[in-house]
């Protein structure tokens, strides 16, 4: 089976990936391909591994209220997104969550 992780990073090593703000070219091709996403409570939640750290993680997306329309509106947006799983980091900030990695995806999102 092969690692199409966009890093170099090794996921069996024993000492916890350190936090780092850091992005990679890879890392929207990563979510792209793994990620799912579910529409909740008006707004979309991304669901799926962290490209750098490899943790579960989830990340809403778009309006969370939005009033009843006659017809479904499409959105079109490039969306920053960072690691919010809750594997441990050390060297995190404190009331920070994730890894530190962050990248921007393109979203279409029907409404």
């Amino acid at each position: 089976m092969s690692d199409d992780r966009p890093n170099d990073d090794d996921s069996s090593q024993e000492e916890p990936m350190p936090y780092e703000e850091r992005t990679e070219d890879g890392y929207a091709q990563h979510v792209t391909k793994h990620f799912t996403m579910f529409r909740s409570a008006g707004a979309m939640v991304l669901s799926g591994p962290c490209p750098r750290c490899c943790h579960a993680m989830e990340y809403l997306v778009g309006p969370v209220i939005r009033g009843p329309r006659a017809q479904p509106v499409t959105s079109t947006s490039r969306e920053p997104m960072i690691c919010m799983c809750k594997g441990d980091h050390p060297n995190r900030p404190k009331d920070y969550h994730g890894c530190g990695a962050y990248w921007d995806v393109n979203m279409n999102v029907k409404w």
